[in-house]
């Protein structure tokens, strides 16, 4: 059995996205002080909230595809008529 090392309430020292390779990695000081790395393969997408030096990491949530979708419907929107703009102009 490996040891468990809880990130919940850790400071985020930095953090990489790779949209090639679909992949997220999170540089996390934990609240005993240990240094940790957590990498995400073969997500689809990140929202972070506030981020800045000092944030501190507090939920990790994993979401089907469809509620994912129906969660940021008014995101995606957004985003569809801001490319229709783009090609317009």
């Amino acid at each position: 059995m490996g040891i468990t090392i809880s990130i919940h309430n850790g400071m985020i020292i930095g953090y990489s996205v790779s949209f090639l390779e679909n992949k997220l990695i999170l540089d996390i000081e934990t609240v005993t002080n240990e240094m940790v790395t957590a990498t995400f393969e073969n997500y689809l997408a990140h929202d972070f909230h506030h981020v800045q030096a000092g944030s501190i990491l507090f939920d990790i949530d994993e979401a089907n595809l469809n509620t994912f979708f129906v969660e940021n419907k008014e995101q995606f929107k957004n985003c569809v008529t801001r490319i229709i703009r783009l090609c317009i102009c």
